[in-house]
């Protein structure tokens, strides 16, 4: 389905859809920190931040992952302040208690792998998530990609074990166990690190 309101005619007779980025929290992070081991996605990131054929959107749950100790190598001394500076650029979506069922709807999940011990979704995940996957019902738009560097080496707080990553999310969902629909939707979901997505209808 194409959606009028961001289709975009060019003089070339070119028709282009505004595409629409979701962020985990870690994209600005390593953007901020202009972080070495993302060194090869940075200038993806600053083009999409800069193309104005492009939104980026991400959940507020930022401001509580992008803390300032985590921005020490930054040039901003807080997210706040990045974003103050950049609104126009940043699309905020605040959790809504249909975001925050679906949240726990995929926490409560029995992630496993083959024959390995369980387990959990963090909660920053889940609602990250749950958010993005509230992004076409409250937009009437579509989603080119869900950017994330979670590829579950991070040690999460929650418990001592590492929770299930995004980037892999699938490979944590047996067939047997009867996954939902919500689940089911997060493994369709364009979950991948920072890419540039090609959407002219002719080219």
């Amino acid at each position: 389905m194409i959606f009028l309101e961001t289709l975009k005619i060019f003089g070339n007779g070119k028709i282009k859809m505004t595409k629409n980025y979701f962020w985990d929290s870690n994209i600005f992070i390593a953007h901020l920190n202009q972080e070495n081991a993302y060194r090869e996605y940075l200038e993806i990131i600053k083009t999409i931040l800069e193309d104005k054929d492009s939104m980026v959107f991400t959940s507020s749950l930022v401001f509580a992952e992008a803390t300032p100790k985590k921005l020490e190598q930054s040039e901003w001394d807080s997210f706040r302040d990045f974003f103050n500076s950049f609104r126009q650029l940043i699309t905020l979506i605040n959790p809504s208690p249909e975001i925050w069922i679906k949240a726990g709807q995929l926490k409560d999940f029995p992630y496993k792998k083959n024959n390995s011990s369980g387990r959990i979704l963090s909660t920053g995940d889940a609602i990250m998530l749950a958010t993005a996957l509230e992004f076409e019902p409250t937009y009437n738009d579509k989603l080119a990609a869900f950017h994330t560097f979670d590829d579950g080496k991070g040690r999460n707080s929650e418990r001592k074990g590492k929770c299930i990553p995004i980037l892999s999310y699938q490979e944590w969902v047996q067939d047997d166990d009867n996954p939902p629909d919500l689940v089911k939707d997060v493994i369709a979901m364009n979950r991948c690190t920072p890419s540039l997505y090609t959407n002219s209808l002719f080219d």
